[in-house]
């Protein structure tokens, strides 16, 4: 079972970065960006088809309507998938922890050592999943060709 990313992970998200408007300071920074999310293609296929996957997002749920379609469109079927609430500001590692300790809560039936490997592209993001004790790779790229692209480094 993985833990992976959607937004630059396996969502292929940079033409829509354009569309983040740095003047606003809560949820509508990010509208126009979110909404556009249905028309990514799909990338590193490779790290995905055939496993178990838990999908954590920094996508407010608010989006949770175009994701789920774009999921199932992709033929993208995660166990869980996990979004930040509405309105939520703060960094995608603490977002990123509250989302594991949700996911690790006594009544889950997911186990850290179920996670083989937790992917992200974001480094501050991966070393925090290596300090929660999991394997941890970024991605540094969106690859369509089964090219794995990714930094292999275990440092904290």
């Amino acid at each position: 079972m993985i833990i992976i990313n959607l937004d630059g992970t396996i969502s292929d998200d940079k033409w829509r970065e354009r569309k983040i408007n740095l003047n606003m300071s809560d949820m509508s920074r990010y509208h126009e960006y979110n909404l556009l999310a249905g028309f990514d293609d799909v990338g590193n296929e490779h790290l995905f088809r055939g496993k178990d996957i838990i999908v954590f997002t920094s996508r407010y749920n608010f989006y949770s309507a175009i994701t789920f379609e774009w999921l199932r469109r992709n033929n993208i079927e995660p166990k869980i998938l996990m979004f930040a609430p509405d309105n939520m500001r703060i960094s995608h590692q603490d977002l990123r922890r509250q989302q594991l300790t949700m996911l690790f809560r006594n009544d889950s039936d997911i186990m850290p050592e179920m996670i083989t490997t937790a992917y992200d592209n974001r480094h501050e993001v991966c070393t925090m999943y290596r300090k929660e004790g999991l394997h941890a790779e970024q991605v540094l790229n969106i690859t369509k060709k089964g090219i794995i692209d990714v930094a292999r480094s275990n440092l904290n």
